[in-house]
């Protein structure tokens, strides 16, 4: 949550959504005032900025620590990797360990050979998850330009909430938001890019230009100087020299 502090437009007062930590932000925008100055609004945006280069998750309005962002992220990865050795098919050995009677049944024996199962469907998220990856896109996800907010993706989406594949993530999005389309972090940053190469650009005009005008006063001095030169040899030297 960004809160304004009383009577201080330049300095927002950021609580992270997860562990309520507080964090001290400073503007150099202000917001807007309402009617007569009474409240005052903080430059979220400029806000939400800071933010991201701190490490902090900005998604609507939800904000979380750089502390709870690796936490959660460190809990998909966990319950990913549980649930992908739960779904890992068994070695051939441990089958016929499982089987009834082990390698040999009583006797000496031969078990009987356990048939090898078909491939598996693909896993589906349940619609708890599915709630879930809703109300996260629902934070991260601007419909109208078509793009995720800040720096999420599908995978920063599907690392925030524990047991989330990111394909799930993209499946619901498409289906119900958009395209990927990026996110604002990326536009801003060919934004910035477009910027630099038009002033590169500008830069190498005035150059070309710097030197056709040195090339043209170069050249009106090596006339003038053949001009002088053919004075001097219609005079002679005895002219020059008084």
């Amino acid at each position: 949550m960004i809160s304004v502090l009383p009577s201080q437009r330049h300095r927002a007062l950021v609580t992270c959504d997860g562990c309520r930590a507080e964090h001290m932000e400073t503007v150099d925008r202000p917001g807007r005032s309402s009617v007569c100055g009474e409240r005052m609004a903080i430059n979220t945006g400029q806000v939400a900025a800071k933010l991201s280069a701190r490490g902090w998750r900005v998604a609507g309005r939800k904000q979380l620590c750089p502390g709870c962002v690796a936490q959660r992220r460190a809990e998909g990865r966990q319950a990913q990797e549980v649930k992908m050795a739960r779904a890992a098919p068994a070695t051939p050995a441990a089958r016929e360990k499982a089987a009834p009677g082990g390698a040999a049944g009583a006797g000496g024996v031969a078990a009987a050979v356990v048939a090898m199962p078909g491939a598996e469907a693909p896993r589906q998220p349940t619609r708890a998850q599915k709630r879930e990856i809703v109300q996260l896109l629902d934070a991260s996800y601007d419909v109208k330009a078509g793009r995720y907010v800040g720096g999420e993706t599908d995978q920063t989406v599907a690392a925030s909430l524990p047991g989330i594949l990111p394909g799930w993530v993209a499946s619901v999005r498409e289906d119900l938001y958009g395209p990927a389309g990026g996110n604002e972090e990326i536009e801003g940053l060919l934004a910035e890019l477009r910027r630099e190469l038009a002033a590169m650009a500008a830069r190498d005009a005035a150059i070309e230009a710097a030197r056709a005008e040195l090339a043209e006063a170069r050249g009106a001095l090596a006339g003038f100087l053949k001009r002088l030169e053919a004075i001097r040899a219609a005079v002679g030297p005895k002219a020059v020299r008084a």
